[in-house]
């Protein structure tokens, strides 16, 4: 039959895990619920017990909370409880700590405790993220709520010795209860900022409608519940392709968008299943050290389909818990359809001012492009050269070969065309067998000089034409003129670039 000393220090411990599971404890709290009732069992019972109650109530409490970190925070805590009983011996305490004659050193057992966490806290922080974060509100509010607990334990022991068992339990009840109270309001609090976030979110993503301006409006409400390190936004390439990195923010500035750390992110995201990921280091092909090893990943579905996946990752290992999960797979929901109204938005976009068959502008956009330019080179002094091709005898292929062959050489000639010009250049089909290549910020020599390059790769190119034989070569006409050297306006650079290419046949 056990003793009466063991089951009331059985009773602190099982109390003391309760405590520790249903208590909020915000990210970088230094608060140990359990502490309360180590007290109380240091104070009943000694040293030994209030040791067992702490690691007993720390470790089983956040574990069934599914915290993580329970190995360095159980042992800061027992580190606190040694400190503490340590602090009480040097400074005289007798061995019943409730002796009027303790006071002065059971004063000192408390702040020992206190200090003890704060320092190896500090310690583990600059060990693992390479600085320490300590809010001095979080901090301030820390110290309050461990003077609170300090106060209970306290009261608990002199309860438990004054009034017998049915007085400990009426203090422990007590505390129970204003924890739960305390728990709820904590969720009413989160609930309220959630909802808040949400809100902004949604109205920041009805106007919006360019993925670039969604992804933003995601990010300030992620920042706000998950303070992540780094967002990554995967969509969908094909059904048959995978995920592919869309979007990310705070990407090291030297470190390149595709490495195997992101790769490892992307393997797990494209299992369409919301994922906690304690340590992304297990996951990872080969040396590639993570930068942020905890995760958080969250599908994005659309009418059923998977469009995509967000993940956020913080540096710490295990520095994320399942409600953060739970706070971005709820966040995902309305990202997802305003991803899914950007994308057709943006496809819609590219539909009107692209050639359907090319790929490259088409001649409406050509026009008004050609107008911008013209506009800005005017107001800067600055030129414009327009190059204007023609492909010779592609009329022959197109009546010998069929009009869908003809379809397949333009396909071809235009992915050549895209790598023979600038980045700062503007292909576009013109019409027919006729294309148009604005070069803003050009004088006619160096529009010439793209003009060869493509001459030349035109040159050494035959192309192909699907279930034949066939090996097509082409060659090209083509003219130059230049703003403002040989036209003003729009309707005269294409006149005058027509005629040059016609002088090149």
């Amino acid at each position: 039959m056990p003793s009466e000393t063991a089951l009331v220090v059985l009773l602190l411990a099982a109390v003391a895990g309760v405590l520790e599971g249903m208590a909020p404890q915000p990210r970088g709290s230094l608060l140990f619920p359990a502490f309360a009732l180590a007290f109380a069992a240091f104070l009943l019972e000694g040293h030994p017990a209030a040791t067992l109650v702490c690691a007993v109530g720390v470790a089983a409490g956040r574990a069934w909370a599914g915290r993580r970190r329970i190995l360095p925070d159980g042992l800061s805590a027992l580190a606190g409880i040694q400190a503490a009983a340590l602090a009480y011996a040097v400074a005289g305490g007798l061995p019943h700590p409730l002796d009027g004659s303790s006071w002065v050193a059971l004063s000192l057992f408390s702040p020992a405790f206190f200090l003890t966490v704060l320092v190896l806290r500090s310690g583990w922080s600059l060990a693992t993220a390479k600085k320490v974060v300590l809010p001095l509100a979080l901090l301030g509010l820390d110290l309050v709520g461990h003077l609170v607990l300090t106060a209970y334990g306290l009261l608990i022991a002199l309860s438990y010795s004054l009034q017998g068992a049915f007085g400990g339990l009426l203090a422990l009840v007590s505390l129970l209860a204003v924890t739960y109270l305390f728990r709820l309001q904590n969720r009413l609090r989160t609930r309220n900022s959630e909802l808040a976030v949400l809100h902004e979110m949604a109205s920041r993503l009805a106007c919006s409608l360019r993925l670039a301006t969604v992804f933003d409006a995601f990010i300030l409400a992620a920042e706000e519940l998950l303070r992540p390190g780094v967002v990554l936004l995967f969509l969908v390439q094909e059904p048959a392709e995978g995920l592919r990195l869309a979007a990310a923010r705070g990407l090291p500035a030297d470190m390149p968008a595709e490495n195997g750390w992101v790769e490892a992110v992307r393997r797990l995201a494209e299992e369409g299943e919301k994922l906690l990921v304690p340590d992304l280091a297990r996951h990872v092909v080969g040396h590639d050290h993570p930068p942020y090893r905890a995760f958080v990943i969250a599908p994005l579905h659309c009418e059923g389909a998977l469009i995509g996946a967000v993940a956020a990752g913080r540096p710490d290992a295990s520095g994320f818990q399942h409600a953060d999960l739970n706070t971005l797979a709820l966040l995902a929901e309305p990202l997802a359809r305003a991803v899914r109204n950007a994308l057709l938005y943006e496809e819609t976009e590219s539909q009107a001012i692209t050639d359907p068959i090319t790929g490259l502008y088409n001649y409406r956009y050509f026009r008004a492009r050609l107008h911008e330019e013209l506009r800005k080179a005017r107001l800067q002094g600055s030129r414009v050269a327009l190059l204007y091709l023609d492909l010779d005898r592609f009329k022959e292929y197109n009546d010998s070969l069929g009009h869908q062959a003809g379809d397949e050489i333009l396909v071809q000639f235009a992915g050549l065309l895209r790598q023979s010009v600038r980045q700062t250049d503007i292909p576009a089909r013109y019409g027919g067998d006729e294309f148009v290549v604005i070069l803003p910020s050009t004088a006619k020599e160096e529009a010439a000089d793209v003009a060869r390059r493509l001459q030349a790769a035109l040159g050494g190119r035959s192309f192909s034409v699907s279930g034949t034989a066939v090996r097509a070569r082409l060659s090209s006409s083509y003219g130059i003129s230049c703003f403002p050297d040989d036209a003003q306006d729009e309707d005269e650079l294409i006149y005058a670039a027509d005629r040059a290419m016609y002088r090149h046949k």
